[in-house]
């Protein structure tokens, strides 16, 4: 857990699927350690099913939610209220980016270009400049990779 301002940012990353007939530990205002403060999620992968489910059913909780290559079972996402940014490989094939952005109102859909499903490997340095920048800015979030690439030396 790290923090952007006040708030704490809580990394949920994907894992291995329980095994059939094995149901996972509920999201609650525990599962992610903030003792019940509201914090932003950072959700990769297969962490975004947990991640969404809290949002939704704790919104209260989750100031700002961002979905990295989301995979899992997002069937709670048109209840999620909180501002999300979705990110997606360019070169991912699934075309749940856009699925996502339709169904959580506010929200943006952010593309990585020259990254694939895996956006976290493909494209780190360009991957946390667009979480920093969402996390800091909210719902004042603009993307300007001219400026940003000069600041950075690159």
């Amino acid at each position: 857990m790290t923090s952007a301002g006040a708030r704490p940012v809580v990394y949920v990353r994907g894992q291995k699927p329980p095994a059939p007939g094995v149901n996972p530990e509920p999201a609650g205002p525990r599962a992610f350690g903030t003792g019940g403060e509201p914090c932003d999620l950072v959700a990769i992968g297969s962490g975004a099913a947990q991640a969404v489910r809290m949002a939704a059913e704790h919104p209260e909780l989750v100031d700002q939610l961002v979905l990295v290559g989301p995979d899992g079972d997002l069937a709670l996402a048109e209840q999620v209220q909180c501002l999300t940014l979705i990110v997606q490989g360019s070169e991912d094939e699934r075309d749940i980016g856009r699925e996502l952005k339709r169904r959580i109102r506010a929200s943006y859909l952010c593309y990585v270009y020259g990254a694939g499903h895996d956006v976290e490997a493909d494209q780190p340095a360009r991957l946390k400049a667009l979480i920093d920048e969402f996390l800091e800015r909210g719902e004042a979030f603009i993307i300007n990779w001219k400026e940003n690439e000069s600041s950075n030396g690159s």
